[in-house]
């Protein structure tokens, strides 16, 4: 007869490798299977470091119990596949103060990217970042809560929140790899990147998926593509974010970006210095094509709802590009500045298709056709 009471397990322990804690600022490793204390120490950096090293190449999964991990050096994971970094909870930080901050975080006063993620030798697959938070020493530190780099496939960022980083999630092209690396598959589901200079920069990615999320209240853009050279941008699709509130723009296309899709109910808003979503080649000959735009409300913006500076084979579609009344993201009109413009398309643009939009209330134009030649209806 089986004894169920000593061979059943609960799901969590079953499946970690190892877990750790922290208890009065001493964070403590165990076992998954056992919970035996492997290794203790008053630094987190050390303790989440010895348990991701200790997972085999094939990967594995290390929880951490809900407390703050008070970082003096970046968390790395690389060359390994299918690690899985899971958190107990991810609360909201910002209206927490220090000490009291919910759910799992990883936190540091020092200028340093908090957890990279680097396929250096070989092509990792599988990487999971989940359920817990991520928060830096500022928004103007240039480093990022979370870096992907090298080569790798399929990694995920699921319930993942980052604040008060230069960056909060950087797609990052590293130039120290040969020719042939990429990032291929990412995933980034239902994040918060906000509160950051930038909430998540892409200068390289082929086939990025990023759904849910709030990317907004950043010092720049929520989010940013810009590619480095020829294919470093590929087929990203984003749907149904937030993106607020960010004084330069919601979400910025720029140079190198290829066959890009924002769609599914986004909200790009309350831009105070540019427009909700910009699409621009950034003065370069190397301008954005292929995008398309739909069912995405830009409102209240300081200049344009959807401005295409630069581009080749532009598509906006079913969206809404607005000044009205909001709670959440009031018109600038106490600087004496609404929206300007609608969705306004440059000069130098080609091929460029307006359908079924509704745009009203802004001060110089509802859409705006300097090249004369985009299809409107």
């Amino acid at each position: 007869m089986v004894d169920k009471a000593n061979c059943i397990r609960p799901v969590s322990e079953s499946i970690t490798d190892y877990f750790v804690s922290v208890t009065s600022g001493i964070v403590t490793l165990y076992s998954g299977l056992d919970r035996q204390v492997i290794d203790e120490s008053a630094d987190a950096s050390t303790i989440i470091q010895h348990a991701i090293d200790l997972l085999p190449t094939h990967g594995g999964k290390v929880s951490l119990a809900a407390g703050e991990y008070n970082l003096n050096q970046t968390i790395r994971i690389v060359d390994k596949h299918g690690v899985h970094l899971e958190g107990a909870a991810r609360g909201i930080w910002c209206y927490q103060p220090v000490g009291k901050r919910p759910g799992a975080v990883l936190q540091s006063e020092k200028s340093i990217d908090l957890v990279d993620i680097f396929g250096k030798n070989i092509r990792i697959v599988g990487t999971t970042i989940s359920n817990l938070y991520v928060v830096g020493s500022g928004r103007n530190n240039g480093k990022a809560g979370i870096v992907m780099r090298g080569n790798m496939d399929l990694s995920t960022l699921y319930n993942v929140g980052a604040n008060n980083c230069g960056i909060g999630f950087h797609f990052q092209d590293d130039c120290s790899m040969m020719a042939d690396y990429s990032i291929d598959a990412s995933q980034v589901y239902f994040c918060d990147p906000q509160q950051n200079g930038i909430g998540m920069r892409i200068d390289q990615a082929h086939y990025l998926k990023i759904v849910g999320g709030e990317f907004s209240d950043c010092s720049e853009y929520g989010i940013f593509i810009s590619g480095k050279d020829e294919n470093s941008i590929v087929s990203p699709k984003i749907s149904s974010i937030t993106a607020v509130r960010n004084p330069k723009a919601g979400i910025y296309i720029g140079k190198y970006a290829d066959d890009v899709t924002i769609t599914g109910g986004c909200d790009a808003a309350g831009s105070s210095q540019g427009s909700g979503i910009i699409i621009s080649g950034e003065g370069t000959t190397h301008a954005p094509r292929n995008v398309i735009v739909s069912q995405v409300h830009a409102y209240n913006n300081s200049h344009c709802g959807i401005l295409v500076e630069d581009g080749k084979n532009i598509i906006i579609q079913g969206c809404i590009s607005s000044v009205h009344e909001h709670k959440w993201v009031p018109a600038p009109t106490a600087k004496k500045i609404n929206q300007q413009y609608g969705v306004k398309i440059c000069r130098g643009v080609a091929n460029v298709v307006v359908n079924g939009c509704i745009t009203y209330g802004n001060a110089m134009g509802e859409i705006v056709d300097e090249t004369e030649t985009a299809r409107i209806s």
